[in-house]
Formats: C-alpha cells, sequence, structure tokens
C-alpha cells in the first residue's frame, strides 16, 4: 500500500470517517513488523497539525485518540471477524504502539507524568526491578545451594556445572530439585540432553541420572520444555492435574498452585497429555498436536483448543502477551515476576485487558499501561500493588 494511500486513510480514521474495510487494511498494515517507525510519523505529523502543545489540551488530545477512538475499534468494530482472531496478537501489538506513541506524548512534549501524583509518581520505582536470573538447588537430603544469579542455567553430568562449563560444587545427590523463587528465572539441562527453562516461583524436581524405561520429572510452576528425542525412553512431566507423556517435542506446560486451570501447549512434535483427576470421569488422556493447548482443573478432564502457541511462551522471551486476560490473572503474572503482592479495593475480574508488555519495563511503566483502560486505578504502596475500579 502506497505511503499516501495510508496517510489518506489514517486521516479519515482519525475523522470518524472510515470503514470497517479500511479500518482493518490499517490493522493490517501496521501489524507487519517493520511499520512502527511510519506509524509514528504518522502520530506525530498528526499532533504537531492539531494540538497545541503550549496547553494541556495535548494530553486531553492523545488520550482521546487512545481510548476513545483506537481502543474502542478495537473491542467493537470487529467482533466477528475471522481476520481479527487470526492477527489478533498482530492487531494488538498495533493498538499498544498507538496508544504507547499518543500517551507518550510525555516525552515527545515534554508533559508532566499523566498519572496522579498520590499514586505511582510518588513511589520509589528502583524497589521494584524486573526478575532475573535466581534459583536455588536442593538435595535428596535436603541440603540447600544458592546458585549464581550471573550464570543462565546448570548442566547435569558426571559433575555437576553451570552452562558455561564452570563448577557448580562437588556435592553429590541421587535427587535434585531446582527452585526459581519470585522474580527469579533459570534454565537446567538435564543428563540426557533435556533443556528445560523456568519461570519465576517454579520448582522441578528431578534425578540426576534417568532410571532405564522412562525419563520422569515433576513441575510445580512454569516450565518450557525442549526434550530431546528418545523413543525407548518416553519423558513424563508430572503436575497436580496433569500428566504429559513425550518421546522428543518442545512444549510449555503453566502449572501454578494458585491457579485453577493446568495447561500444556505444544510447540513441536506431539505428546499424550492425560488429565490427574481423582475419579473416572475426570481422567482423561488425549493426543496434543502443534498448535493445540490442552487444559485440566482436576474435575473435567482435559479440554483442547487450538491456540497461538507463541502467546504461551512469551515469557521465555521476555515479554508478557495477554488477550482478553482478566485484571487478576494478568497480575498474577506481574507478582510472580516482579515480587510485589497485589491488592483488590474493587472486584476486578470483569476487566480484560489485551496487549504486549516487555518483562523488563520499569513496574510504573508496566502499570502505567494497565491505567490506559481508563477503568483502574493504580497505586504502590511498599512492594504492594493496590488497585481499585475506575
Amino acid at each position: 500500500m502506497e505511503k499516501k494511500e495510508i496517510q489518506q486513510l489514517f486521516s479519515k480514521y482519525l475523522n470518524g470517517q472510515a470503514n470497517t474495510d479500511e479500518i482493518q487494511a490499517l490493522y493490517d498494515y501496521f501489524g507487519v513488523e517493520g511499520q512502527d517507525t511510519n506509524l509514528e510519523q504518522l502520530i506525530r505529523g498528526h499532533l504537531d497539525d492539531t494540538v497545541d502543545i503550549s496547553t494541556d489540551s495535548a494530553r486531553l488530545q492523545a488520550e482521546r485518540i487512545a481510548s476513545d477512538r483506537w481502543l474502542a475499534i478495537a473491542d467493537h468494530t470487529l467482533p466477528g471477524s475471522k481476520v481479527r482472531r487470526l492477527y489478533r496478537i498482530r492487531y494488538t501489538a498495533a493498538i499498544l504502539i498507538f496508544c504507547f506513541m499518543a500517551i507518550g506524548l510525555y516525552t515527545y512534549l515534554q508533559k508532566p507524568d499523566p498519572i496522579p501524583a498520590d499514586s505511582l509518581a510518588n513511589n520509589p520505582s528502583e524497589l521494584i526491578v524486573p526478575g532475573s536470573n535466581k534459583a536455588t538447588l536442593t538435595f535428596a537430603d535436603g541440603v540447600t545451594f544458592t546458585l549464581d544469579g550471573t550464570k543462565e542455567g546448570i548442566v547435569i553430568g558426571d559433575e555437576l556445572t553451570y552452562s558455561d562449563g564452570s563448577k557448580v560444587t562437588d556435592i553429590q545427590s541421587p535427587l535434585l530439585t531446582l527452585s526459581t523463587p519470585k522474580g527469579g528465572q533459570y534454565q537446567v539441562t538435564l543428563s540426557d540432553g533435556t533443556k528445560v527453562y523456568l519461570n519465576a516461583m517454579t520448582t522441578l524436581t528431578y534425578p540426576k541420572q534417568f532410571t532405564p524405561g522412562e525419563r520422569k520429572v515433576q513441575l510445580s510452576g512454569e516450565a518450557y520444555f525442549e526434550v530431546s528425542h528418545d523413543i525407548q525412553h518416553p519423558f513424563v512431566v508430572a503436575t497436580n492435574k496433569q500428566e504429559v507423556k513425550v518421546l522428543g517435542t518442545v512444549f510449555n506446560t503453566h502449572a501454578y498452585p494458585d491457579e485453577q486451570t493446568v495447561t500444556t501447549t505444544l510447540l513441536k512434535g506431539k505428546v499424550q497429555l492425560s488429565s490427574m483427576g481423582k475419579d473416572a470421569l475426570s481422567k482423561q488422556s488425549v493426543v496434543l498436536r502443534p498448535g493445540e493447548q490442552g487444559a485440566s482443573t482436576g474435575a473435567s478432564g482435559v479440554r483442547v483448543a487450538q491456540v497461538d502457541a507463541n502467546e504461551a511462551i512469551a515469557w521465555k522471551n521476555g515479554k508478557f502477551v495477554f488477550d482478553e486476560t482478566s485484571i487478576p490473572a494478568m497480575m498474577r503474572q506481574i507478582e510472580r515476576w516482579y515480587d510485589i503482592e497485589a491488592l483488590y479495593v474493587d472486584d476486578l475480574s470483569g476487566i480484560a485487558f489485551s496487549g504486549s508488555i516487555s518483562r523488563y519495563d520499569d513496574i510504573k511503566d508496566v502499570l502505567r499501561k494497565i491505567e490506559l483502560t481508563n477503568k483502574v486505578n493504580i497505586s504502590i504502596e511498599g512492594r504492594r500493588v493496590r488497585m481499585s475500579r475506575r
């Protein structure tokens, strides 16, 4: 699409004159990787032409553009569109780019922080930092060893070493438990070559050497697995509500104790997924194929759905990706990574958020983006984040 045509469509959109097909064309155009700069230029050009930067109307204009137009169109204009479903993540990215650049007039126009001075602005963000490489290793006798945070992970072999080859410890143990705290992540390469990436607040228990016949580990929390292929020895991941059995594949299992549902998302290969219910009705086995996710509650077997697998592993790639995720469900992820506690003045379970956020953003920047929904008020009190309905 020619630049002039995009400018005309963009102008029609801002003036409320664009039809559904034209809006969809804009989504498609700006959803393509590499179009961020063009979008920024259009926004800045529009604001230069229409906004008096010497007054606070710039901020109001930005908020109107972000909240009343772009977000409204995202939520309501294309509710049944197959294109919207197919490219939801791309649409969300374009929406967020627009919102953050428009509201990002703080920098561009050198305006004050739009968050009320009594909420986020007066709280020192240096007290709350993004997560990093942090973990402990517990041996069979109960001894716990704190792992080096400057290393990415450990390798289980004849010796216990870090991923760079340096020695971890001389302690020998037939059973090992790798644990990450709030605000922690770590990697482990098991004795069979399988690589496991642990998210925050995750525990993985595994033997130093797998026994003949089966390779089995126990998981609580969330982990991404790249399983070494061995047709003679199936690899099994056991959680409190699911058991995943594979020969060699790539998948992500989300099994936190504070979540009602355990999910396994398959990226490559094939897995057999079994629910771990207490009665016959809740016990079920299914085979997942790439792009499918199996969800278990422990009471109703396994529900299989086609999903965007990249959304499930966004955490491994340094992002939070939300697609109509409720505020409490979203905040549980943020709490684990930033080591904070969310306090709810009101019930926010009916408010959803869609968007992509870097896991390495300052916590105040993360919370600002949530406030852009214009539905939530947020303040920081130490390591507690207080949230109420706006």
